[in-house]
């Protein structure tokens, strides 16, 4: 279970910063674009990216985060790189 739920924590992670990569480069092409069509439709796939890849990439992160700190309390609340990553 705990290996899974690192799995699922990981593959989140990578989910989220490829929704944010993929956002940034969607944006950089629309502030180039002069076509207001062509502007409106890369406008919604920053949108896509943003809430198809990166708010669920987020959560799952989140989730498994929260799962994996309630399931092994003893390690994870004792561990200094834990409390600098919360913070940061």
């Amino acid at each position: 279970m705990v290996a899974w739920t690192l799995v699922g924590h990981v593959f989140g992670l990578v989910l989220w910063i490829a929704g944010l990569l993929m956002t940034t480069a969607v944006l950089v092409q629309h502030s180039r674009e002069t076509s207001p069509e062509v502007r409106r439709t890369l406008a919604q796939m920053g949108r896509v990216c943003l809430r198809g890849l990166a708010d669920p990439g987020a959560f799952l992160t989140l989730l498994a985060g929260i799962i994996l700190v309630a399931t092994n309390r003893a390690y994870y609340l004792h561990a200094h790189w834990l409390h600098i990553k919360i913070v940061l």
